[in-house]
């Protein structure tokens, strides 16, 4: 864990989840017709700063609005994969860049909702219900592993959380809960592997090179002051030919 990376894979996760209810909007209705449409604006917050929004500002009249945050990251046994197989990411003429096949991981998210009546929350939850059948499909591009992955996210609950107690003067506001899981994926840092510039390559001539343990020689062929050979002096005695009948790969 001594090289510094930052893939923005959860990051990339959070966007595409907020993305999906990014452009909800209900009807303002007087007298059974829509006089104006008005956009439910999404935030990135704990559900704590999203209640105190709620009940604590009230007369700055943010409702309708939805808040969203993670409530856990757990590890996907069930999707796991091969754990050191590589995926190629790029290629030059020093080597082959790639990346190890990415952990998976659930991440868990709660969407808050809240309104000032429920038909604007019927709005809302028939604008976000039909497309969860059971999960919303939606892409991460990562630029720097020259990749994208398909990240389902799957609507697992919904559940009414109303005031307990109000005061005659107190305004009503409706908050429902969706739960979700986003199967997202995170990232080891990419490797590099050098291409092969060179083989050196022994070879025995007789039998008793074969058996002869002693010192070796080295030789470099002409014009190939960095490349060698190595053989053994026995079986250059013998056939020493054949001891050049190689190649030096680039």
């Amino acid at each position: 864990m001594d090289t510094h990376f930052y893939y923005k894979f959860l990051r990339k996760t959070i966007l595409a989840f907020l993305d999906i209810f990014n452009n909800i909007q209900i009807g303002k209705y007087k007298d059974g017709k829509i006089v104006k449409m008005v956009n439910v604006p999404i935030k990135f917050v704990p559900k704590q700063k999203f209640y105190y929004w709620t009940f604590n500002r009230k007369h700055e009249k943010r409702l309708p609005m939805m808040g969203a945050e993670i409530t856990s990251i757990t590890y996907d046994n069930n999707r796991k994969g091969e754990k050191f197989g590589k995926i190629q990411v790029e290629e030059d003429d020093t080597g082959i860049s790639y990346y190890i096949n990415p952990a998976p991981y659930k991440v868990e998210f709660e969407l808050s909702v809240a309104t000032e009546y429920l038909t604007e929350m019927e709005q809302i939850a028939s604008q976000i219900l039909p497309y969860f059948d059971p999960f919303v499909m939606t892409t991460i591009q990562i630029d720097e592993l020259n990749d994208a992955w398909n990240i389902p996210i799957t609507l697992n609950n919904i559940s009414l959380d109303q005031e307990a107690e109000m005061g005659e003067e107190d305004r009503r506001e409706v908050i429902w809960s969706f739960t979700f899981t986003a199967e997202t994926y995170i990232s080891k840092p990419v490797g590099n592997v050098d291409f092969i510039k060179k083989v050196i390559q022994k070879v025995y001539t007789s039998e008793e090179s074969w058996n002869y343990v002693g010192n070796t020689d080295t030789e470099s062929p002409s014009g190939e002051g960095n490349e060698s050979v190595e053989y053994f002096t026995e079986g250059y005695r013998d056939d020493g030919e054949i001891l050049y009948n190689y190649e030096v790969f680039k």
